[in-house]
Parts: C-alpha cells; sequence; structure tokens
C-alpha cells in the first residue's frame, strides 16, 4: 500500500487538455468529469471510476461515442481491461489482486458506417490501490467542480456539475454517501453528480457527504453552491447605480476573450416594451456587467 499519493502517474496517452466555458458554454470540448487521481479500496470490494466528456453544441451529435479502459499494474505495459467490464464512460469492476494498478480511458466519436472517427479525447490517469484492511476516515471535505448551477431548462447552460470528497488519512478506503438538504433546488446522484432543478426555482444548497466507516464511527462535511437563472436581483435607494454581473463564470475554466460572442443587456419597467441598454461584441471578462 502507497504512503504517499504518485504526483505524475504514468499514462498511455497523455491526457488531453481540460474544456473550456464561454458564460456557462462548453466551447472548447472535453473531459468535464475526469477520474480521480486516487483510489483507495480493500480487497474484495467493487472499484467505481465515473468520467463524463462534454462536447461544443456545434459538434456532430451523429457521431457515436466509444469508450475503451486500459490499465497498467508497472506504468509502463498497458493492456485493454476486460471486456465485460468495458465499453462504457464508467469503470466498474472488483480487483482480486492486492497493490497498484493504473486505469486510463479513451473516448472517441465515430460515425459507425462507413467508419469516421471524429475526435478522441484520453482521461487522466487513476492510480488504484487495493489494501488488505479498511482504513477508516478521521474526517472527510467536500469540493464541487462548479459553485453556481442554472435553473434554466436549456442544453447549453450549466444545469449540473460533480461534487468529490477528500479525506484524512489521504489513503481511506471507506466510501462517500451524498446527500442534500434541499431536494427542491437540487439533486445529487450516489457518483455525486449534483443537478439543478429546472423549475426557476432559486436559492442556497448544500451538498452533504457523509462516510460511515466499519468501525462504526461517521464523519460527514458539506459545500454551499447556489441555484439561480445568472443574475441576482439587487435593491437600491432611489438615484443610486446598480450593477449586474452574469453568475456562473469560473476562471479556470473560462477563455479570456470571448470571441464571436455579443451580450445583450435589456431592461423592462412593469409591462413596458422591453428596451436595448447595453451591448458588447467580443467582450472581456471583465465587461460581461451593466451599470445602470
Amino acid at each position: 500500500m502507497a504512503e504517499i499519493e504518485e504526483e505524475n502517474p504514468p499514462y498511455k496517452y497523455e491526457p488531453s487538455p481540460d474544456p473550456k466555458r464561454i458564460l456557462g458554454i462548453i466551447s472548447v470540448s472535453g473531459y468535464t468529469e475526469q477520474p480521480n487521481s486516487n483510489y483507495y479500496i480493500t480487497l474484495g470490494e467493487n472499484l467505481h471510476i465515473k468520467t463524463e466528456v462534454e462536447r461544443t453544441p456545434w459538434s456532430n451529435f451523429l457521431l457515436a461515442s466509444r469508450y475503451h479502459w486500459w490499465q497498467s499494474t508497472d506504468g509502463t505495459t498497458w493492456t485493454e481491461v476486460e471486456k465485460k467490464f468495458n465499453g462504457n464512460s464508467s469503470l466498474n469492476l472488483t480487483p482480486t489482486k492486492l497493490g497498484r494498478t493504473y486505469y486510463q480511458l479513451s473516448t472517441s466519436y465515430v460515425l459507425p458506417f462507413p467508419h469516421v472517427i471524429g475526435s478522441v479525447f484520453y482521461s487522466k490517469v487513476a492510480t488504484v490501490d487495493v489494501s488488505p484492511q479498511p482504513i477508516p476516515a478521521k474526517n472527510v471535505k467536500v469540493h464541487t467542480r462548479a459553485d453556481y448551477l442554472f435553473n434554466i431548462d436549456s442544453n447549453i447552460t450549466r444545469s449540473a456539475t460533480f461534487a468529490y470528497s477528500t479525506s484524512t488519512p489521504f489513503n481511506t478506503t471507506e466510501s462517500t454517501k451524498w446527500s442534500v438538504d434541499k431536494p427542491e433546488l437540487a439533486t445529487v446522484d450516489d457518483d455525486g453528480h449534483v443537478f439543478a432543478n429546472t423549475r426557476g426555482k432559486s436559492g442556497i444548497v448544500k451538498v452533504i457527504a457523509t462516510i460511515n466507516n466499519k468501525d462504526s464511527t461517521v464523519v460527514s462535511d458539506s459545500k454551499e453552491i447556489t441555484i439561480g437563472n445568472g443574475l441576482i436581483d439587487r435593491a437600491i435607494p432611489e438615484g443610486k447605480k446598480a450593477r449586474f454581473e452574469i453568475q456562473g463564470l469560473k476562471d479556470d475554466e473560462r477563455e479570456d476573450e470571448l470571441s464571436n460572442i455579443t451580450i445583450n443587456w435589456y431592461k423592462q419597467i412593469n409591462s413596458q416594451q422591453m428596451e436595448l441598454v447595453k451591448s458588447k461584441s467580443n467582450p472581456t471578462f471583465n465587461d460581461i456587467f451593466y451599470e445602470t
């Protein structure tokens, strides 16, 4: 069993670049959910690795996805995972040997007839250590890929994200159970995939991680994420300025320039006709607001 986590694991294929978003919309395709860097389980327990690729709205969706999982015990020789466990974006299998194994996924998009290959994406590597005995968690910390989700029924705005946990010790073998405190705002599945409601309900929801150790101890943590429609209501005194900024943007996913994008701001007073008050083409991220 490893005493330290491996920072630069070997790979069969160089992992693809991370995806990019423009105002929450995927502009560069890629893995929006990568395998965890490290998995620690006990012998005989199920290994579950979840991934997800998102493509740009202008991708050719006639292409079918194909998944191939690869494994290596030495970081040099790689073989395909058995067919009965292969062929899906998630990997589910029960390791039968102690020690360390590396796993990597290749995702390709093909036109079956004739056989034409489009884009191919390679995941980051998952390092899996199998222990003979369970290692309990002393504490757990919740993280999420995004802190803001849209409550709009749309296929381009981000209405889902992934939660994941880290624990002490780092090599605990116990699994995390997920829940939320306000299911009317958002739901979460067993993989930590959080889905905002698409009925326009806004608010703050807690995503909760709980670990029930086999020694009967329990550790838990939570993180708040905001559910909304992209703007925050403002209440200000008469004569003062109000600033409206687009919500749901994340520095590490965005591009510096919003090329080929035009942002139009409108205002409407009661039942009067909607009025265009600001229009900006190819804005920078410092200019995606409207101030009265």
